[in-house]
């Protein structure tokens, strides 16, 4: 009875130094893992500390393009106040054309009535020559605005 003690006794000594044995290599994969958990850590920082980055970047890439979406608005602004000036313009060279038109009309009509009368009536057709005259030039004026 005393020697299968004896062997009991060191069959447990042999499996507590295989525990012992298995539990160091646990203990060891264990450091590896903390150690890659880490490093892990490390890189994830890095990664946070670059994105802010971009973030700080796409926000001054917004600010940028919010001053482009300004400068547009002005130049549509601007556009519009140029048609109108346009639109005016040609507004006013219309009527200068028909000013002259009437000018013209008028003139030869003045110029007509002077023939009929005696005395004074070529005095009153040669500023009816004078009328037309004028009128021709405003109409030309008119035609030059138009760029015709």
């Amino acid at each position: 009875m005393a020697g299968s003690g004896r062997k009991m006794a060191e069959s447990g000594r042999k499996m507590a130094g295989k525990w012992q044995e298995v539990a160091g290599k646990w203990k060891e994969v264990a450091g590896k893992w903390q150690e890659l958990a880490g490093k892990w850590q490390e890189l994830a920082g890095k990664w946070q500390e670059v994105a802010g980055k971009w973030q700080e970047v796409a926000g001054k890439w917004q600010e940028v393009a919010g001053k482009w979406q300004e400068v547009a608005g002005k130049w549509q602004e601007n556009s519009r106040k140029w048609q109108e000036k346009g639109r005016k313009r040609q507004e006013n060279e219309r009527k200068w054309q028909e000013n002259g038109r009437k000018w013209q009309e008028n003139g030869r009509k003045m110029e007509g009535s002077g023939r009929k009368m005696t005395g004074s009536g070529s005095k009153m057709a040669g500023s009816g020559r004078k009328m037309a005259g004028i009128g021709r030039k405003m109409a030309g004026i008119g035609r030059k605005m138009a760029g015709k």
